[in-house]
């Protein structure tokens, strides 16, 4: 960093200043550094309350949304209750 500002002190002040590192850079793949964690799952006692909280969920932080996922009682055709989610 000292480096440049030694550079920098002899250089007029309107004078154009280009640093060029492209050299520096390769190609970066990016899919290989996206962080794709699980879904944390949400067990809600009955179909309800999973509407009730996934809209919630979705309306007031969108930006988590996709990271829950709720036990679908209606697909799994399970009445309501806590003893069908363990």
């Amino acid at each position: 960093m000292f480096m440049y500002r030694a550079m920098l002190e002899v250089v007029p002040p309107d004078a154009p200043v280009v640093l060029d590192f492209s050299n520096l850079v390769g190609w970066v793949d990016y899919e290989a550094y996206t962080c794709n964690p699980p879904k944390t799952v949400i067990m809600t006692e009955g179909s309800s309350d999973k509407r009730i909280l996934a809209e919630t969920l979705r309306l007031l932080y969108p930006h988590l949304y996709p990271y829950y996922s709720f036990i679908d009682f209606d697909l799994a055709n399970v009445p309501g209750g806590t003893g069908h989610l363990l």
